[in-house]
């Protein structure tokens, strides 16, 4: 029998401290405390091979494992420009809100003496007594100073921003510059508020080899242990065997079959095509099969073993 202690749930995935506390028996009353690190640690998603039963405790459940506790809400992407137009425009807001107020503030002031002014003696309905000057009457006057100084707030600017998106969008799709050789696929824009940024990309950083080469691994050389290169470039332009001790890849896949059929004075080379062929049966093979014995047998453990 025995428990674990451990520390509260968190989302630091390489790190945990704990003690597992062991008790052997009834009789025995000294426990037996085993010291817990991230190398104990089996984060969710873990897959285990190459062992045929383990010891394994829950320690975090749910929403509790470290996997789910690094699931962050993703960020909404905006420009450097967009951040920089919500600051100038946070800035007229906050300038029209206090003109508003200041011109309210001399209304209801002057609300009073005002009917007795000079300039309106000559209108009846502004000079009578029942005109109000209540926070009802303050507050419509509020909103009408509101509407007037509304043209210090520049909306129609993230319209225009827009409009000026989508048309960069198109010269982007359209662009014949930024079309793939390959099979002729032209750019393709996923995030029309990120156009203004292009201009201003001084490096590239890839966190993934397939983000930049799509995934197309090509073989071009093969190197053995004789110093020998066979170049995969070779058997279709010549041009690219510069170097002295390079030569087509044809010319090894010869000497194997000549190695194979005993029918060539190259059995010289038969250590070298060994170690040839050793080489492309490697390359044949998934990347991810692991080999293991067991009853003289090599058993391939891969999940693309049967395609291999």
């Amino acid at each position: 029998a025995g428990y674990a202690e451990c520390e509260p749930p968190n989302d630091r995935i390489y790190h945990f401290n704990g003690q597992l506390v062991l008790k052997p028996s009834d009789e025995i009353q000294d426990e037996i405390k085993v010291g817990l690190s991230s190398d104990n640690l089996l984060v969710r998603g873990t897959r285990i091979q190459n062992v045929k039963w383990i010891y394994g405790l829950v320690i975090y459940t749910g929403a509790d494992t470290k996997l789910m506790r690094n699931m962050k809400e993703p960020l909404i992407k905006s420009s450097q420009l967009e951040a920089a137009t919500n600051r100038f425009m946070l800035f007229n807001i906050i300038l029209q809100t206090v003109i508003v107020i200041g011109f309210t503030i001399g209304w209801r002031v002057n609300c009073e003496s005002a009917r007795d002014a000079w300039y309106i003696a000559g209108f009846p309905v502004l000079t009578q007594s029942d005109v109000s000057c209540s926070v009802g009457e303050g507050f419509v006057v509020f909103v009408r100073y509101f509407i007037v100084f509304s043209f210090i707030v520049p909306l129609q600017l993230y319209v225009l921003l827009e409009i000026s998106r989508v048309i960069q969008l198109v010269f982007i799709q359209l662009d014949d510059k930024m079309k793939y050789s390959g099979d002729g696929e032209r750019a393709k824009v996923r995030t029309a508020g990120l156009n203004e940024e292009l201009g201003l990309i001084d490096y590239v950083f890839s966190d993934k080899t397939g983000t930049l080469t799509a995934n197309e691994m090509v073989l071009c050389k093969v190197g053995l242990r004789s110093g020998k290169v066979y170049s995969v470039e070779a058997d279709t332009d010549q041009n690219h065997v510069t170097e002295r001790d390079t030569a087509a890849v044809e010319e090894l896949k010869k000497r194997m079959e000549d190695v194979k059929q005993l029918t060539s004075n190259s059995l010289k080379d038969a250590d070298d095509v060994a170690v040839g062929a050793e080489l492309f049966k490697s390359l044949a093979l998934c990347h991810t099969a692991v080999p293991s014995r067991a009853l003289r047998k090599v058993i391939i453990d891969s999940p693309n073993a049967k395609d291999s």
